[in-house]
């Protein structure tokens, strides 16, 4: 069935996207997640290579190892979070993104993430900017 998704909506009833939750969905081109989700599982997107953007929202903590890996049309993630630290951000959580993703930040917190990212695994082609 996940070779087949191609569009995803994940309510405000959710809390956590599992591990491995959409792995492999090839054809998902557009995920909207819900504002009570707090945690993405190690490989939720993994090897998503027809998505193009995701936005996290605000209650997320966690992020899981290789989360994005494989997402080579992803040009955009935004995530609205101030709550991400080392301790919750995994290590390889933004490996595999390519130089054609943006990460797009809240701004008073774009100095501590582009060091946090870069410490767990994320490419210094892929860009992090401030909104």
């Amino acid at each position: 069935y996940r070779a087949s998704i191609r569009g995803l909506s994940i309510g405000n009833g959710v809390t956590s996207i599992g591990k491995n939750a959409f792995s492999g969905a090839t054809k998902l081109k557009t995920v909207k997640i819900g504002k009570n989700v707090t945690e993405v599982g190690a490989n939720a997107f993994k090897g998503c290579s027809s998505l193009t953007s995701i936005t996290l929202p605000s209650k997320v903590t966690k992020i899981g190892a290789n989360a994005f890996n494989g997402c080579k049309k992803l040009k955009t993630i935004k995530i609205t979070s101030t709550k991400l630290s080392s301790k919750t951000v995994s290590k390889n959580a933004f490996k595999g993104l390519t130089k054609a993703t943006t990460i797009k930040v809240p701004k008073k917190k774009l100095s501590a993430y582009k060091k946090l990212f870069k410490q767990k695994g994320l490419s210094s082609k892929v860009k992090v900017k401030g909104y």
